[in-house]
């Protein structure tokens, strides 16, 4: 990766073990996909506590030659509602998806090689027997 990975917080509190987490994702999607140049990730939560907990989302944005990846994720259900942790980890988990779809379709294309035009003069024509002989330019 050219650039070192932007991990911002929006009303939640930093934490070493979520920053460690992040990290180490990135340096596992890097290994899927080497051409990585820049990773921004933001997790944001609303400003105002729920009655019965608080949404966590997480946005993934990964910066590629061509179109750039951008992943955004949000875990407000059950007893994870509280989770940061599982809200990144099915961030990068489908990151990594869009990664894999994204390789099999930019690998897909092939470019297709013709043989090569020869070219040549004519050496000797024999107009009255309906042929000749052409000198190739590469000596045949």
């Amino acid at each position: 990766m050219q650039i070192e990975p932007i991990i911002s917080y929006h009303n939640v509190d930093h934490s070493l073990a979520v920053e460690n987490l992040v990290l180490r994702r990135v340096r596992m999607l890097e290994r899927r996909e080497d051409r990585i140049t820049g990773c921004e990730v933001t997790m944001a939560a609303p400003q105002e506590r729920k009655r019965h907990g608080r949404v966590f989302k997480v946005r993934l944005n990964l910066h590629l030659p061509g179109p750039d990846v951008s992943i955004s994720r949000e875990i407000a259900q059950g007893s994870a509602q509280n989770d940061l942790i599982l809200a990144v980890n099915r961030a990068f988990t489908a990151a990594e998806r869009a990664l894999r779809s994204r390789k099999k379709k930019m690998g897909g294309i092939e470019v297709k090689h013709h043989p090569p035009v020869l070219h040549g003069e004519i050496a000797e024509l024999e107009p009255e027997l309906g042929y000749g002989w052409v000198q190739a330019n590469d000596g045949r």
